[in-house]
C-alpha cells in the first residue's frame, strides 16, 4: 500500500467512526430482530447434540388427559393428588407441578392434593404466579399459600425477548430484591444444587433429531401403565402441553416453522442448565466490542490496498461471507456465539469511510506510477513501487537471490527457417506463455532479450523460500517449454526446446541504469553463474541445470549429479543437478556410477554407463559421460572453455 503521510490518521479516525456508528445502528429493533434470527438459526441447528437428559421426565397433561375430567379447567385436583402420590411410590427424587393453583375448586379434592404434597417424602415444588406473572389480587396469592404450605414455591417468571417476544435468558432469581427464585431455580435448591443469581443465556439442549425429544415426556393419564423404574431418582415435571396455552417462541422453533415450545418444556430446558452447569458461550460485550473493532480494522485494510475496486467490492463480499461462515463454523465447534451483523456493519462501514477520506489523491498517485512503470519493468517492481514510492531513487542493496537464465535451443537456425512475420507470432506466444509461468510462481521479470529470459527471486519482495520458488519454476518452464513445441510441431512447424540455468546467491540487486531511465536489476558473480549454467546445459546434453547452491535453499527437490563444473575465471568449481521425475533403479544406477567417476573408478563407471544408455537411449548427460570416458578424461569436474 502507499505509504501516504495522513493514512495511519486517516485510518484511526475511520476506526472509531465506523465503531460509533455500528453502536448506535445497534439499538434499531430491525438490526436485533435479524441477529436474533441468525443467532437463533445456530442454536437450532449448529449446537452440538446431546441425548436425552438423563435425570429429567416431563409428565404431560394434554389434550387427552383433560377429556378424561368432568371439567377441563382448571385440571382435577383429585387427579394431581393421586399422580403425586403414584410418582412419589415410584421413588421421584423431585415433583415440580407447573401448574397455577391460584383458584379452590371443590373442597374435596383440593384438601386431598394438599394432603398429597404433605405426605410426599419427596420435595415438591409449585410454580407460583406473581405480579410479574399475572395480574393476581391478594385471594389469588392465600390460595396458592394453602397448596405450597407443605411444598416450594418457585416464580413461574419467564424472560420474553422485548424485540421479538422470544425466550432465550433465564434469571434464578428476580431482580428486585424478591428472595423467590424461579421455578427451576426452586427445584434446584430443592435437590441441593446451587443455581447462582446472575441472570444468562438459556443453553438449550439439542438432540441428534427434531424426533427425538431433549426430555422423556409421557402422558399424565397413562403413567399408571409404566413402569416405576421410569420415574425413580428422577425429577419429574407436571404440567400442561395444550395447543394454545401456556405456549413461548424458543430458538428450538426455527427447525420446526410456526411451532412454539410448550411452557413445561421451557423450564425443563432452563433446569437441566441449572443441573449440568452447562452455559450457553456467548462472545459478551467484551468480544462483541473486539470483533467490531477488528472486523472494522480488517474493512480499513482492504481499502487501503492497492486493487482496482470492483477487486475490493470482491474481497469485502468474501470478508463478509467469510465472516459469516466462521461465526458458524465456530460455535458448532463449541466456540463462543458471536454477533454477525454489527461486526459485518463494521466492517463495510470501515471500508467506506476509509475510501471516501482518503480521497482520489491517492489513487491518481497509484494509477499514475502504475502507468508510467508498467510496460518498462516487471510487475513485481511496479507493485513495490505503489507500495513505497521512495524507491524511486537510485541505488542497490545486498540480497540473496535465486535467479533464471532460459534460452531456446537453436533459436538462430529457427529464425532463419521461419518467415519473419510467422516467426514473430510464435515467438510472441512462447514469450507469453513462459512469462505468464514466472508470474505465477511470483517471479520478478528482469529481461527479455530476443528468445532469452532472465528473471529472479527473492526480491524486490522479501521471499524467504526464493530457492525452492526458483526450482519449481524451472520445472514449470521446463513443461511449458515442452507442451509449446508439442503444439507448435503439431501445426506441421519446429520449435527449439529451452535450455534452463539457475544459481542461487548474494548480489546487488536495485535500480541501475541512470536518473533519465533506471532498470530494476540483479548484478553479480551468482547473475553471471547462472548464466553460465543454462549455456552449460549444450554440453551436459541436459535441459535443466541447477546449482547445489539453489538445492540446499529447498526442500522438496529430486535431482541427479550433472557435473562440477568450473567457468572461466573461476576458481571453485560449481556442483551442478538436473531435475528428474522418478525415483527409480536407473536413477540410483546412475548416481553409483556417478560416485565412481568422482572417485576415477571410470572403468566400473563406464559400464554402468553403457547399460544405462541401452535402457535410456534418449538420456544425454549418460551419453556425455560415456563420451568423456572414452576420450579418456577422469573425475566428474568439467571446464568450460566459454564464458
Amino acid at each position: 500500500m502507499l505509504q501516504h503521510p495522513k493514512r495511519p490518521v486517516i485510518a484511526l479516525v475511520s476506526l472509531c467512526v465506523a465503531c460509533l456508528v455500528t453502536a448506535a445502528v445497534s439499538g434499531l429493533p430491525f438490526i436485533g430482530t435479524i441477529e436474533n434470527f441468525l443467532r437463533d438459526l445456530r442454536i437450532a441447528y449448529m449446537t452440538p447434540p446431546l441425548p436425552q437428559h438423563p435425570d429429567i421426565v416431563i409428565v404431560e397433561l394434554t389434550e387427552d388427559t383433560l377429556d378424561t375430567f368432568t371439567y377441563r379447567s382448571p385440571p382435577h385436583r383429585a387427579f394431581l393428588a393421586d399422580l403425586i402420590e403414584r410418582l412419589d411410590g415410584h421413588g421421584a427424587r423431585a415433583i415440580g407441578i407447573d401448574i397455577i393453583m391460584n383458584r379452590p375448586t371443590e373442597p374435596g379434592p383440593d384438601q386431598r392434593l394438599k394432603t398429597s404434597i404433605e405426605n410426599a417424602s419427596a420435595p415438591v415444588i409449585l410454580a407460583t404466579a406473581t405480579v410479574r406473572v399475572a395480574d393476581i389480587d391478594a385471594g389469588d396469592v392465600e390460595t396458592q399459600r394453602e397448596f405450597a404450605a407443605h411444598a416450594i414455591q418457585g416464580d413461574a417468571v419467564v424472560i420474553r425477548d422485548p424485540v421479538d417476544g422470544f425466550v432465550r435468558r433465564q434469571r434464578p432469581f428476580p431482580p428486585d430484591g424478591d428472595d423467590m427464585p424461579t421455578f427451576a431455580a426452586a427445584i434446584a435448591l430443592a435437590i441441593g444444587i446451587e443455581p447462582g443469581r446472575e441472570e444468562r443465556p438459556v443453553a438449550w439442549r439439542v438432540t441428534e433429531n427434531s424426533e427425538l425429544r431433549p426430555f422423556r415426556s409421557y402422558a399424565a393419564h397413562q403413567v399408571h401403565l409404566l413402569p416405576p423404574d421410569w420415574f425413580r431418582d428422577r425429577i419429574v415435571l407436571i404440567g400442561g402441553n395444550y395447543p394454545d396455552t401456556d405456549r413461548y417462541r424458543t430458538p428450538l422453533d426455527r427447525r420446526e416453522t410456526g411451532e412454539s415450545t410448550a411452557g413445561l418444556v421451557v423450564q425443563a430446558h432452563m433446569l437441566a442448565q441449572i443441573i449440568d452447569g452447562r452455559s450457553l458461550p456467548e462472545a459478551g460485550t467484551a468480544g462483541d466490542i473486539l470483533t467490531v473493532i477488528l472486523l472494522a480494522g480488517a474493512g480499513i485494510a482492504i481499502a487501503v490496498t492497492g486493487f482496482p475496486l470492483p477487486v475490493k467490492f470482491v474481497a469485502l463480499t468474501v470478508a463478509v461471507i467469510g465472516w459469516c461462515a466462521f461465526a458458524i463454523w465456530i460455535y458448532g465447534a463449541g466456540g463462543p456465539l458471536f454477533a454477525i451483523i454489527l461486526p459485518s456493519i463494521a466492517l463495510l462501514t470501515g471500508n467506506g469511510l476509509q475510501e471516501a477520506l482518503e480521497g482520489s489523491a491517492t489513487r491518481r498517485e497509484r494509477r499514475f506510477i502504475r502507468e508510467a512503470f508498467q510496460h518498462f519493468v516487471a510487475p513485481a517492481v511496479v507493485q513495490t513501487l505503489i507500495d513505497d514510492p521512495g524507491r524511486l531513487k537510485l541505488g542497490g542493496e545486498r540480497r540473496d537471490i535465486s535467479t533464471i537464465f532460459t534460452d531456446i535451443k537453436g533459436f538462430t537456425s529457427l529464425s532463419e527457417r521461419l518467415d519473419p512475420e510467422r516467426m514473430n507470432v510464435i515467438l510472441n506466444d512462447y514469450l507469453d506463455a513462459m512469462l505468464q509461468t514466472i508470474l505465477d510462481h511470483d517471479g520478478t521479470i528482469d529481461k527479455v532479450v530476443g528468445d532469452a529470459l532472465h528473471c529472479f527471486f527473492g526480491a524486490p519482495g522479501d521471499q524467504s523460500d526464493h530457492a525452492q520458488r526458483a526450482h519449481d519454476c524451472a520445472l514449470a518452464l521446463d513443461r511449458t517449454s515442452e507442451a509449446f513445441v508439442r503444439k507448435v510441431e503439431a501445426g506441421g512447424e519446429s520449435w527449439g526446446l529451452t535450455r534452463i540455468g539457475v544459481h542461487t546467491g548474494n548480489v546487488l540487486v536495485g535500480n541501475f541504469g541512470g536518473r533519465l531511465r533506471f532498470n530494476y536489476t540483479a548484478h553479480g558473480d551468482a547473475v553471471n553463474t547462472a548464466a553460465r549454467l543454462e549455456g552449460a546445459n549444450k554440453y551436459l546434453g541436459t535441459r535443466v541445470c541447477i546449482s547445489k547452491a539453489t538445492l540446499d535453499g529447498c526442500t522438496n527437490w529430486r535431482a541427479r549429479p550433472s557435473a562440477e563444473l568450473l567457468p572461466v575465471g573461476k576458481e571453485i568449481p560449481v556442483a551442478v543437478f538436473e531435475p528428474v521425475e522418478a525415483d527409480d533403479h536407473t536413477l540410483r544406477d546412475y548416481c553409483r556410477a556417478y560416485e565412481l567417476m568422482r572417485a576415477e573408478r571410470m572403468t566400473q563407471a563406464r559400464d554402468i554407463l553403457r547399460e544405462l544408455a541401452g535402457q535410456r537411449p534418449g538420456d544425454g548427460l549418460v551419453a556425455m559421460h560415456l563420451a568423456r570416458i572414452e576420450r579418456g578424461e577422469t573425475g566428474v569436474l568439467i571446464r568450460l572453455d566459454n564464458k
